[in-house]
This record gives C-alpha cells, sequence and structure tokens, in this order.
C-alpha cells in the first residue's frame, strides 16, 4: 500500500490505512477504516490548563468536549508538553493511563527527551469517551500557563458486524491491573 505523505511520516503513522480493519479493545468491537487525515501541530489544538503555583496540582481536568468528534471517527493523539509541567491521563474517567499494579506516571518535560517521537504519549480517542488528565507544576516556582499540544491523525471508520481475521488492535481506554 502507498504511503500517506505526513510531515512526522517516519516517526508517526495512523495505525490503520484506508481498507484496513481495526478492532477496539477491551469493547472488541471491529471496524473498517475508510479515510484517514493528518491532524497538524496547531494552536487550535493547544489546551492551557492555566495557571500554577510552584507545587500545584489540578486534579480531573475533563477535555473530552475538547476533542469532540462525529459518530465512527477516531482521534489517534500524541501531545506535547510545552511548559514545565506534568500530567497523567485517565481514559474513561476512573481507569488510569501508564500505570502498573501500584502506581501511575506523570509525563513531563524530561520524559519527551527521552522519546522525541513522543510515542509513549500516543493514545486513541473515539465518541465521547471521557478523558481526564491531572496536571502539576513540579517545580520551585509559579508558571502562568500549563499547557499541553495534541496532534495526530483523524480516521473515519465504518462499522463492521464480525471481527475479521486480520486488524491492528486499538486500546481506546485504560484497563484495570490484575490484583
Amino acid at each position: 500500500m502507498a504511503e500517506l505523505y505526513s510531515a512526522w511520516n517516519e516517526y508517526f503513522k495512523p495505525v490503520a490505512y484506508p481498507d484496513q480493519n481495526i478492532l477496539f479493545l477491551p469493547e472488541k468491537k471491529a471496524y473498517k477504516v475508510v479515510y484517514v487525515e493528518q491532524i497538524p501541530l496547531s494552536e487550535e489544538l493547544v489546551y492551557d490548563f492555566g495557571s500554577l503555583s510552584a507545587g500545584e496540582e489540578k486534579t480531573a481536568q475533563e477535555l473530552t468536549d475538547f476533542f469532540e468528534m462525529p459518530d465512527l471517527e477516531l482521534l489517534q493523539l500524541r501531545y506535547i508538553i510545552i511548559d514545565d509541567i506534568a500530567v497523567r491521563m485517565f481514559q474513561p474517567g476512573a481507569l488510569g493511563r501508564y500505570i502498573t499494579k501500584r502506581k501511575q506516571m506523570w509525563i513531563d518535560k524530561k520524559s519527551c527527551l527521552v522519546d522525541p517521537s513522543l510515542k509513549f504519549t500516543e493514545f486513541y480517542h473515539y465518541k465521547r469517551r471521557m478523558l481526564i488528565f491531572d496536571v502539576k507544576n513540579p517545580t520551585q516556582y509559579d508558571t502562568p500557563k500549563a499547557r499541553i499540544q495534541f496532534f495526530g491523525w483523524r480516521l473515519v471508520l465504518e462499522e463492521l458486524a464480525t471481527i475479521p481475521e486480520r486488524y491492528a488492535a486499538i486500546p481506546i481506554g485504560g484497563m484495570k491491573p490484575k490484583e
């Protein structure tokens, strides 16, 4: 299949291309991709959590409406941390991402130095699934802004009645660790 042109094609490709199948986890619902479009870095996808005092933490910042999408469209996104902040994500609201049995990791600007492609920040957003971020200022000084910027891919889907033999598995939410 021909590659789609992308400004970051070498580092960040769509999870599937037109006429390929995906399977949402944990729901196990199958879809066929009918269209793919790049979502570029843009001011429209910068989210500002507001000012934070030194050491301050804001919890349960809901971004569900920030990514308002029509039915049968999927966003495959990554994010860049612009300011000196750390974030952790919950998707849906009660299920943390980046978790182990007893810990949930924070992502900060140093994390982005380890993985310049930002692959570890990648997530999928579908319909109105709740998307929550906690944000904190880990520094010893106040920050007037606490911004992250999103970019990625928009995939238009067609629902399939059965699970096909070949598909890409898509985690569209966190999963609780087993006890």
